[in-house]
């Protein structure tokens, strides 16, 4: 399972669905997303100025009594809780799951996802909402990488080979496969294969 997958399920159904990304476009398989913690939703322009009140801290639990979430946020001028400040998430066991920060509740600096064993298994860089993600194999080599624009993949993503070839890369647009895909044969590194992709849906192939 991807690194960036282990979040958002739990944490819309413990808070709701998210709130739509205003005018933003759209990590390692389809369907993966980035961790979603507190259901938003602006009332007014999406990128209102937030007004820095009393933080509060958003906590859920487990049935076993551990944390799942923690979850920093401020209330702006209309009352409307806004993501600002840091996350983390947990396994079941209670060992650190991701952490991160949100800056005007857009994700902000570094997020790390851990194994339960307390190994980093995915990065990425965020700034005002964009990040560069890398998703590593267990030895610390990168596995694949590409660009999140919020929780979408978006633009060019590549998948490599252990020994660091490239396996496969294509082009991301709003979440979707999109464009040409090409795959490169693990036992002929010149051999490969390309399959076109328009939002999603298989369409071609050579």
């Amino acid at each position: 399972m991807c690194a960036r997958e282990v979040t958002r399920a739990s944490a819309e159904h413990e808070v709701g669905p998210l709130r739509p990304r205003h005018a933003r476009p759209g990590c390692y398989t389809a369907g993966m997303r980035t961790v979603t913690l507190i259901a938003m939703v602006f009332l007014a322009a999406p990128f209102v100025r937030v007004a820095m009140q009393d933080t509060e801290l958003r906590a859920s639990y487990w049935p076993n009594g551990k944390p799942r979430s923690q979850i920093e946020a401020h209330r702006n001028l209309q009352g409307e809780l806004v993501r600002h400040g840091r996350v983390q998430l947990f396994h079941e066991d209670g060992t650190l799951s991701v952490r991160g920060r949100f800056q005007d509740d857009l994700e902000h600096g570094r997020w790390i996802w851990y194994t339960p064993d307390g190994v980093v298994k995915g990065i990425c860089e965020y700034s005002a909402g964009i990040g560069h993600y890398r998703d590593l194999m267990p030895d610390g080599k990168l596995l694949r990488e590409g660009s999140l624009h919020g929780d979408d993949r978006e633009g060019h993503w590549v998948e490599y080979y252990p020994d660091g070839r490239v396996k496969l890369e294509g082009e991301y647009q709003s979440d979707q496969q999109h464009g040409d895909w090409t795959a490169w044969s693990d036992e002929d590194p010149q051999r490969s294969r390309t399959v076109r992709f328009e939002h999603g849906e298989m369409v071609g192939s050579n």
